[in-house]
């Protein structure tokens, strides 16, 4: 039910923001794409198929995070100093409405 359509779309919202190759992503992307691959991490922690946890598709999730993290020190870095300060729950207040929007392609 209501959690395949969740997980399709926090799976969407992750193939948007996942940086292209070579590319540098931009602060509010990683920012976002943090928090939603932390979401979908704990959905799939709390699903099973056949009987099987999938708390190894959730570490996987976290390790490709880990990996773009990784490549994108300086933008990173950046998330850490942003999450540090109370900026970013203005930033939340400000954009968290408007995240659908957000996603959307740009034609």
């Amino acid at each position: 039910g209501d959690f395949i359509v969740a997980e399709g779309l926090l799976r969407s919202c992750i193939g948007h923001l996942v940086p292209v190759s070579g590319r540098q992503v931009i602060t509010w992307d990683l920012m976002t794409l943090q928090d939603i691959t932390h979401t979908y991490c704990q959905l799939l922690e709390r699903l099973t198929i056949n009987n099987q946890p999938r708390a190894a598709e959730a570490e996987q999730a976290r390790e490709r995070l880990r990996a773009i993290e990784a490549k994108q020190e300086l933008t990173t870095h950046a998330v850490e100093s942003l999450r540090a300060s109370l900026v970013e729950q203005c930033f939340v207040n400000a954009f968290l409405p408007n995240i659908p929007l957000l996603l959307q392609p740009q034609y």
